[in-house]
This record gives structure tokens, sequence and C-alpha cells, in this order.
């Protein structure tokens, strides 16, 4: 059977909505969704569409 392995970003592509979403967790009243949004934002931020994405 092989390996798989999860590159950054893969479970959760770059997409308008996804960033939509993780915007909303980031600004959520619990401290998980908060940090699980913000990990995410973090991990979009090198890619080249990230900040297009957020105007």
């Amino acid at each position: 059977m092989a390996q798989v392995i999860e590159l950054s970003g893969e479970a959760n592509p770059l997409s308008l909505q996804n960033v939509q979403n993780a915007l909303a967790l980031a600004a959520s009243s619990t401290q998980q969704l908060i940090q699980t949004g913000a990990q995410q934002l973090q991990n979009w931020e090198k890619q080249e569409m990230y900040y297009t994405f957020l105007q």
C-alpha cells in the first residue's frame, strides 16, 4: 500500500471560500477555533493569491 504524505495546504487548498471560512474561525469566540483559523491563514500567507483573496 502506498504511503500518503499530506503537504501543507493540500487538505484545505487556498480558495476564496476557504479564506472566508478561516477568517470566520479566526474571529470566533472559541479559543480552539481561533487557533485553527489563524494557523490556516498563516499556512496560506506565502501562497501567491492569498493577499488577493483578502481584498
